[in-house]
């Protein structure tokens, strides 16, 4: 079973690496986004270039960014996806509010 499979608890924001020993980074965002469309994902390579981001950037990932990563960099990345997923949380229930039916 996927360890995607397994998550119980409510995320704010995916972080992975690109290359994984059992799943790679494009099929862990594939598997996310099945499952939910608005979580923030932050992907992390080693070894970029403009073809391997193509893939995160047309499945959604929130940000692309290259090894070495400094913390000063990904600490406000991580903070902005969280906000955003907070917002995308709070649109159903936004939405149930103002009475469009669609939350």
């Amino acid at each position: 079973m996927s360890p995607l499979a397994e998550k119980t608890v409510p995320l704010d924001v995916v972080v992975s690496d690109v290359s994984m020993p059992d799943m790679d980074g494009i099929a862990m965002l594939r598997a996310v986004r099945a499952r939910d469309l608005d979580l923030p994902v932050i992907l992390i390579t080693g070894a970029p270039d403009m073809t391997s981001a193509m893939a995160p950037v047309d499945l959604g990932a929130m940000k692309y960014m290259s090894k070495p990563v400094e913390l000063a960099q990904l600490v406000p990345t991580v903070d902005h996806a969280s906000k955003c997923a907070r917002v995308a949380l709070a649109k159903p229930g936004a939405r149930a509010r103002a009475g469009d039916g669609q939350g």
